[in-house]
């Protein structure tokens, strides 16, 4: 007979992580647009003193087919990666790539000069530039010693 540790707390702990996800899994489907979505690319979101920069990962997607808007403080990125036909004559074992429509929200910050965002597409990423304002740029003092 095998002995099996049971630390107390564990389950609970567990369950409260599970239910937690699930509870941030329904906050994130409220918008209906997510819910009508297939898959969510992944995104990085990186910072200089000038702007921030948003990546989104959409191999296989064709710019054409990327809608990009800003309402009411929020970016909303929305698309289809349509499934290749490719040959008729190939079987397919195994399919990882999604397919299908995308769409992921984002809130912008105050300070965001949402009339000068530029979009551009390399290498199948998706690269966002979201120009601060001037009043929130860090500025340099320098200073003199006497």
């Amino acid at each position: 007979m095998a002995l099996l540790r049971i630390h107390p707390g564990f389950n609970l702990v567990k369950t409260e992580q599970d239910i937690n996800q699930l509870f941030n899994e329904l906050a994130l489907r409220s918008s209906r647009r997510l819910q009508d979505s297939v898959w969510t690319p992944v995104s990085d979101i990186l910072e200089t003193k000038d702007s921030w920069q948003l990546r989104l990962d959409l191999p296989g997607v064709s710019p054409d087919e990327i809608k990009i808007k800003v309402q009411e403080g929020k970016l909303e990125i929305s698309g289809e990666r349509h499934v290749s036909k490719g040959d008729e004559t190939l079987t397919v074992h195994r399919s990882e790539c999604p397919s299908g429509t995308f769409y992921r929200s984002f809130n912008l910050p105050k300070n965001c000069q949402t009339e000068e965002i530029k979009a551009e597409n390399r290498l199948g990423q998706l690269i966002l530039h979201l120009p601060k304002s001037e009043e929130t740029k860090p500025k340099e003092i320098s200073i003199t010693v006497k």
